[in-house]
């Protein structure tokens, strides 16, 4: 069974919870040697970003991002800060906009190892269910 990058990160941040800094660095150097021992490298940035979700997770911080077509406007963006909030209890949400012409209206909202749709696609492949029905 091979071990998923959430498994190694999660593994590396307890390891490393409580230590120094000079031996998380020691640490960090002797787990990147052991993915390119089991031929694993090619997971380091997984691992780093899975990494990253543990530490902000434990500092109650909530790392979002939204997908939209065009900018949005500074309301939008702090409503969807506080539905996050919301959904999570968390204190801080770090949304982060990306420009997505694919999206050709509405937005995509990802957080955790959620999503939330709010596309016009979206809503048009559901209208498209309910009226075959």
């Amino acid at each position: 069974m091979k071990i998923s990058a959430k498994q190694y990160a999660r593994g590396l941040y307890e390891a490393a919870d409580g230590q120094t800094s000079k031996e998380q660095t020691a640490m960090v150097g002797r787990f990147l040697q052991l993915l390119k021992a089991q031929g694993r490298f090619s997971l380091a940035n997984r691992v780093v970003a899975e990494l990253e979700k543990i530490v902000l997770d434990r500092q109650g911080i909530v790392a979002a991002e939204v997908k939209s077509a065009r900018g949005l406007s500074a309301a939008t963006l702090q409503s969807l800060s506080q539905m996050i909030k919301d959904k999570t209890a968390c204190r801080e949400v770090r949304l982060t906009e990306k420009i997505a012409p694919e999206v050709l209206g509405g937005a995509v909202v990802k957080y955790q190892d959620k999503i939330i749709n709010f596309s016009f696609q979206y809503f048009l492949a559901k209208m498209k269910q309910v009226l075959i029905k």
